[in-house]
């Protein structure tokens, strides 16, 4: 996963230990996607604790060649309709302005689930101190009233 973010050249790069803590800590609201070779896509989240009706989608990655197939949709999708866990009410996540494929993502899954879409403020650049970040726009989908088919297996 740390890799797929690297060569990524987009998302955030945290360490190992992160993502290994995603994937145990976290393994009920993360999923990893591999071909014969090596993960081609993944995304990570997690229920908010005060707020468990929230899945906060933290990062999502997508293997380059692996691009515009609808991948890191059907990821976030397939964490709705787990049946492990109650359905969520609405998804959250962090985003750039900038970050028009991401916001396009998430504008999608809205349409594909039939809720509404919609921004607010969230982290300003000041926020992250010296790093020379951008702001991320807390973006929200919902209220999620029912599951939609996934293609993902």
């Amino acid at each position: 996963m740390r890799l797929l973010a690297e060569h990524s050249g987009s998302l955030d790069l945290h360490p190992t230990y992160t993502y290994l803590l995603c994937c145990s800590l976290f393994r009920d609201t993360c999923r990893v996607v591999r071909d014969q070779e090596s993960i081609v896509g993944f995304v990570t989240g997690l229920r908010k604790p005060r707020s468990p009706e929230v899945l906060f989608v933290w990062q999502v990655g997508v293997l380059e060649s692996a691009r515009g197939q609808g991948l890191g949709k059907t990821l976030i999708l397939d964490l709705i309709k787990d049946s492990k866990l109650p359905l969520p009410q609405y998804i959250e996540a962090t985003v750039a302005p900038e970050n028009s494929p991401s916001l396009k993502l998430f504008q999608s899954i809205a349409k594909e689930l039939k809720c509404e879409f919609s921004q607010s403020s969230g982290f300003e650049a000041h926020h992250f101190g010296s790093e020379n970040h951008s702001p991320e726009h807390l973006i929200r989908v919902g209220p999620i009233k029912h599951l939609v088919p996934t293609t993902f297996s």
